[in-house]
């Protein structure tokens, strides 16, 4: 369990999330050459202004190319909802360009 930072060209950090299981949500779901994105909200959020990316390998192209992952295991479940919607409203405060809802 934990929640995990996605930047874009090491610079900008543009997602926030948490997960129950980090290898299985960064490896299986945000880095897989599945082209179905239903499960991932940050690959739906690329397909959309300002990325337009297609499902399946040209998105994960974009990601290997584009994104860095950092994260940090929490094992408490509520220490890590708290800590993800920490992340979320100091980063928007500072200006960083997350494509979160």
């Amino acid at each position: 369990m934990g929640v995990y930072l996605i930047c874009y060209k090491r610079r900008k950090i543009i997602y926030v999330g948490k997960t129950g299981d980090l290898r299985t949500r960064l490896v299986s779901n945000h880095l897989s050459k599945a082209s179905n994105t239903s499960t991932s909200i940050f690959r739906r959020k690329l397909t959309r202004e300002p990325f337009n990316l297609k499902p399946g390998k040209e998105m994960l192209d974009w990601i290997k190319d584009n994104c860095s992952f950092c994260w940090i295991e929490i094992e408490d479940k509520d220490l890590c909802h708290a800590t993800e919607a920490f992340l979320i409203a100091y980063l928007r405060k500072r200006g960083e360009p997350l494509i979160n809802s």
